[in-house]
């Protein structure tokens, strides 16, 4: 792939090539690097001692910085096929055509966003004959979709701002909502007596959640003239957010006719 750039020693150059040379050649991504190739997307790999998430995507310019767990060149490199799909297929492709029209934050904060970013990553693994990344969220994908996406925002914190074009049409309103299930559930977790580390970790995530979704609800409501709340309806009606629902949808059918086939 042109325009990539792998910051490491010879063995993470040789996985990441190993890879995405493996993602070429599985014949399931075909669109995704011949879209990445028209947009000239500079893409740099390298890999992050002691970073917790998988991948995080930093952009400037005209370019993107993956940063890659240190973890996926030993214990979990088998997994790299899949994150590369996630983060680079998934969200680098898409928020470059957003950027080129001037509608990135709007994807960036869409549902479908990180949906098709996922199916993408699972589409990878099973296309690969790998053991899927993240198998039980797949399970519930798999089992209940639309509950999957309308969950998935109480999740974590890295998904707890995601709106649908549905809910951008009433983004106050729907965080508002989300807010006080969130809340609900944090008293609700304190009066519980699971096991100990358990609760900590849910509630530190709920914590983090809490925070985010009154800290963007306190934004909106000091903007003047509901500027937030009056862009993002017309926003998400953009051709790129069409464009990327539309995608999704196909990529989703071409992931449950793998998942009838069944995986481990």
């Amino acid at each position: 792939m042109r325009n990539l750039i792998v910051r490491g020693n010879s063995l993470e150059q040789d996985i990441v090539d190993d890879a995405l040379q493996r993602l070429s050649n599985s014949g399931l991504f075909v669109t995704e690097f011949r879209d990445l190739e028209m947009l000239g997307i500079e893409l740099t790999v390298e890999f992050r001692e002691g970073q917790i998430e998988d991948g995080l995507l930093i952009w400037h310019n005209d370019g993107v910085r993956l940063g890659l767990a240190r973890r996926y060149t030993h214990i979990d490199k088998e997994h790299l096929p899949y994150l590369l799909a996630h983060e680079v297929f998934g969200h680098a492709l898409w928020e470059a055509k957003a950027m080129r029209e001037n509608v990135q934050t709007a994807v960036h904060f869409h549902l479908c966003n990180e949906i098709n970013a996922h199916i993408l990553g699972w589409l990878a693994s099973i296309g690969l004959g790998i053991k899927p990344r993240y198998r039980e969220l797949l399970l519930d994908f798999h089992i209940n979709p639309d509950e999957f996406k309308r969950e998935l925002p109480y999740t974590s914190p890295h998904y707890v701002l995601l709106l649908s074009t549905k809910e951008m049409q009433n983004a106050r309103q729907v965080l508002q909502e989300r807010l006080n299930a969130l809340a609900t559930e944090w008293v609700n977790l304190r009066s519980e007596s699971p096991p100990v580390c358990n609760v900590n970790a849910r509630e530190n995530r709920l914590a983090e959640m809490i925070r985010l979704v009154t800290r963007t609800i306190t934004n909106f409501e000091a903007e003047p003239n509901n500027e937030s709340e009056r862009w993002l309806p017309e926003q998400s009606r953009c051709a790129v957010i069409q464009d990327l629902e539309d995608t999704s949808r196909i990529h989703e059918h071409t992931l449950r006719a793998l998942l009838e086939r069944g995986f481990e």
